[in-house]
């Protein structure tokens, strides 16, 4: 399988417990500083380097539950313990999911923990690679 990455991200969102926006850092700027500046489609030049801003970001190999339920609102909170908005992570990427416009990603807590495993182990969601049935 092929991955893309690693790239540094900013957490920009978090909406339930398997999928987050980030603002991904695609080229990061090795020289001086620069000025902000628009290149379109949500990608900017800024002193980081080139950022595409607010990409949705599904968590590679797991399901947490839907966040219509009791649970999925527990697992939201339980991920909003580990991360938070402007947080500093990296993302290893799978390329798109199957449903498009998001990324199946892995992330790596600041902490240098695997945020899936993470999750898994506190039961707040479980394995899944993406193939049949979301397990509940």
């Amino acid at each position: 399988m092929t991955t893309f990455g690693p790239y540094q991200a900013t957490v920009a969102a978090i909406h339930d417990g398997d999928t987050i926006d980030v603002d991904l850092v695609l080229i990061p700027h090795t020289g001086h500083l620069v000025q902000d500046h628009d290149l379109g489609f949500n990608v900017h030049r800024a002193p980081a380097g080139v950022v595409l801003e607010r990409q949705s970001v599904r968590l590679f190999g797991c399901n947490a539950p839907e966040l219509s339920t009791a649970a999925g609102k527990t697992s939201l909170a339980y991920l909003q313990t580990l991360l938070k908005v402007g947080d500093e992570i990296t993302l290893l990427s799978h390329g798109w999911d199957k449903y498009g416009g998001r990324i199946d990603g892995q992330i790596t807590l600041p902490d240098g923990q695997d945020l899936v495993t993470v999750m898994i182990a506190a039961g707040q969601a479980k394995a899944w690679d993406g193939v049949g049935v979301k397990p509940t």
